[in-house]
């Protein structure tokens, strides 16, 4: 009964799925592999999830701050250039995360980590990337704080808080985030997240409204009726330079990577067959880069290269940009536990690796309280010191993500998958093309 209602949802003759699905070969193997995958997630308590609240985990994850950050990597790149980087990258992401699911339904292992995967077919990169993994995350905890911090303090002195600094910002912001990191299940989180969707979509319409000046409210000159971009600044379809250029190109890939949370998907979406799963991945970089691509034009088409790296702070101090500020707080502090749950989950593996746990419960919750402690106050303690999102972003997006986006999702595949067949042959390439990217990103970023 599973099989059949496997093969109607891909849309094939349940006698003959293709070896094609990833999964070996032929109907029997293939829907064996997801049947004890599923069982191994029942088992465990997992795969509860819907296909919606998947969806809008993974678009959570993408979009995070990159929504207004991206504006500033337009400027660098310029109009037609951050066109053509929106959809590569995005269509790169989205073939890691497929690779990602094959890799997990292939080994049938719930809950199904970074660790458990590399365990089984890269066991001398295990730490490596569980260590990746948390640095990647960790990474984006502290720009969450960071935004915070540089956006709290404005939208605080609109009604009269006048004394609020960028530390008692991050501090503030902080006390509203580590209590839903704590919690053990995303899944607690989705209507929280379904809000906080609202809250993206608005700002991207803002800063439409704002380009298009339907009414005085959006103005964003500071001269009424100044011709765009503001400030007689500057827009241009090609890159103000290539090393400009290199310099951000992180940036854009910063903005996609969401393979943090893609085995999270795997193990807390019901029915994760591939048609299934191919539609979160699809859908949630479709949404996810239609957003960015709109914000990202439109805001550089509004300041041009004067586009703060915080688009937000680009825009004037009135009633409708300090509400979209404010609203927007509540997409970092959301976004927060997104990431600290791989960021955890990462951590307890590299324990776990380094001192075994006894399998008692008590010994186990120990572990996730202090893991969870410890990185909450790293990521608190980066936050108060650094104050430059721009520098995060780059270096982050050149090492962490690139490793995230490109090398493990390829490593893991060609490992698992060790007969030859086209898909073996791209996740390959798709490797090789990180370990090309990542000397060359970070070069630049640091010049």
């Amino acid at each position: 009964i599973f099989g059949m209602t496997y093969a109607v949802e891909s849309g094939l003759p349940y006698t003959k799925l293709p070896s094609s699905m990833g999964c070996g070969a032929g109907c029997c193997d293939a829907v064996c592999r997801h049947c004890r995958f599923e069982s191994a997630k029942r088992e465990a308590g997992l795969g509860f999830a819907s296909f919606v609240t998947g969806v809008l985990l993974l678009v959570k994850t993408i979009i995070g701050t990159a929504i207004i950050g991206v504006p500033n990597a337009v400027a660098s790149a310029g109009l037609l250039c951050s066109a053509i980087f929106f959809v590569l990258f995005g269509a790169l992401s989205a073939f890691g995360c497929h690779l990602l699911h094959c890799t997990a339904v292939q080994l049938g292992e719930a809950p199904c980590t970074f660790y458990s995967i590399s365990r089984k077919v890269s066991p001398r990169w295990t730490r490596v990337i569980d260590f990746v993994v948390m640095i990647q995350c960790l990474g984006s905890m502290c720009s969450y704080l960071l935004v915070i911090g540089g956006t709290l303090p404005d939208a605080a002195s609109y009604i009269g808080l006048t004394f609020l600094t960028r530390r008692d910002a991050v501090c503030v912001g902080f006390a509203f985030t580590a209590p839903l990191a704590i919690l053990p299940h995303l899944n607690k989180l989705r209507y929280i997240v379904a809000l906080a969707m609202l809250v993206v979509l608005w700002t991207t319409v803002a800063i439409c409204l704002f380009f298009l000046r339907v009414s005085p409210a959006f103005e964003p000159c500071s001269l009424p009726g100044e011709r765009l971009p503001c400030a007689a600044s500057y827009v241009g379809l090609g890159p103000q330079g290539p090393l400009s250029l290199g310099k951000n190109l992180g940036i854009f890939i910063f903005a996609y990577v969401c393979q943090m949370n893609m085995l999270t998907i795997c193990n807390e979406v019901k029915r994760t067959t591939k048609y299934r799963v191919g539609g979160i991945i699809v859908g949630a970089h479709v949404v996810s880069g239609g957003l960015m691509l709109c914000a990202g034009l439109l805001g550089y088409a509004t300041y041009g290269t004067n586009v703060s790296s915080d688009v937000l702070m680009s825009y004037p101090q009135d009633a409708v940009m300090e509400i979209t500020r404010a609203l927007y707080i509540l997409v970092a502090i959301v976004s927060f536990p997104i990431q600290a749950h791989p960021c955890r989950t990462s951590a307890l593996a590299l324990w776990h690796s380094v001192c075994p746990s006894n399998g008692a419960p008590t010994d186990d919750n120990t572990r996730y309280m202090v893991a969870s402690v410890v990185l909450l106050s790293a990521s608190l303690v980066v936050s108060l010191t650094l104050e430059d999102l721009g520098i995060l972003y780059s270096l982050v997006g050149a090492t962490g993500s690139i490793m995230l986006s490109y090398i493990i999702p390829g490593l893991f595949y060609v490992s698992t998958f060790t007969e030859p067949h086209r898909k073996r042959s791209f996740a390959y390439a798709f490797m090789v093309l990180g370990f090309v990217l990542m000397p060359v990103c970070l070069g630049l970023s640091l010049l």
